[in-house]
């Protein structure tokens, strides 16, 4: 097995990972709130956009939710290029 296919199959599993999770974010979210700036809190974007009462869930705003998802991915992004450049092919 290779090593990018491995990197996909982590990716994936991630992804879905993600939607499992929510539910145990909501109950979290509810009992500390410094919670509601976890990456995976910016993930619902989307569906707050289509539902605006899905703030109750995120504790944050469309708005919030978009700049934390625009800088989080940046960070990640920048994370991962440095990373893979750093690393013998």
């Amino acid at each position: 097995m290779k090593k990018s296919s491995a990197a996909i199959m982590v990716g994936t599993l991630t992804y879905l990972a993600v939607t499992l999770i929510g539910n145990v974010m909501e109950i979290l979210l509810r009992k500390w709130e410094f919670l509601k700036w976890n990456p995976l809190n910016f993930t619902n974007y989307g569906n707050q956009l289509v539902a605006p009462t899905f703030a109750n869930i995120t504790h944050l705003t469309t708005n919030q939710l978009l700049w934390g998802s625009l800088a989080y991915t940046t960070v990640f992004l920048a994370l991962g290029m440095w990373v893979f450049a750093n690393k013998e092919v």
